[in-house]
């Protein structure tokens, strides 16, 4: 879908901006977001389409990370 593109590329450029505690990735860095928005060409406007798709994708990455991290405690029992 065309209205996907500026918000995937938005989501490629920040997968590395996670904030992280003690167990692990909790959320993306929002601040770090917008910044990286405001840089792409064009700029993406974050607004709340986009904001709803990305915190769509970022659940579902917290979601299979925690599957991750679950399936190999599952080895240290």
């Amino acid at each position: 879908m065309p209205e996907n593109r500026a918000v995937w590329r938005l989501w490629i450029d920040c997968n590395n901006q996670w904030r992280v505690g003690p167990l692990g990735p909790v959320g993306l860095d929002w601040p770090a977001v917008e910044w990286v928005a405001e840089r792409q060409d064009p700029p993406v406007d974050v607004d709340a389409g986009v904001f709803r798709r990305l915190k769509h994708l970022e659940q579902f990455e917290l979601n299979r990370m925690a599957r991750r991290n679950d399936a190999g405690n599952a080895d240290n029992y």
